[in-house]
């Protein structure tokens, strides 16, 4: 089914209802902003969408109420696949090269490192 998005008044990109910002410039998205999102979504939907919205949002209301000194703490897991990337491809080239300007140090690292250890397993000099 389909979900309501808010569209950034600055930069046109389209952004999940739960977004505090905008992906793309980082402007900051209002309840209203979100509000009007919501409601341009509900009138656009046919009847057997907004029935199904509606149990939907049935099935994440609370069926209970806590009082005031209850305490209680929700571990939600959600699995995330990263499908795409949206990023430019200059900054993309950039990304890459820092990368690989970064590495350098790891690998003199690490042959320090295998130049102390590599002696240990051939044995003594000369044999």
């Amino acid at each position: 089914m389909k979900q309501a998005q808010t569209i950034c008044p600055d930069c046109g990109s389209y952004n999940e209802m739960g977004d505090n910002k905008c992906w793309k410039c980082k402007r900051p998205i209002t309840d209203d902003e979100k509000q009007q999102a919501q409601a341009n979504f509900e009138n656009t939907l046919s009847d057997e969408d907004k029935q199904s919205l509606q149990a939907k949002q049935a099935e994440e209301t609370p069926k209970y109420t806590l009082s005031p000194n209850e305490n209680i703490e929700y571990k939600i897991s959600r699995e995330v696949v990263v499908t795409d990337i949206k990023m430019p491809f200059g900054s993309m080239v950039v990304f890459i090269l820092k990368w690989a300007f970064a590495s350098i140090p790891a690998f003199i690292i690490l042959g320090f490192l295998a130049s102390l250890v590599i002696p240990l397993f051939q044995g003594p000099a000369g044999y």
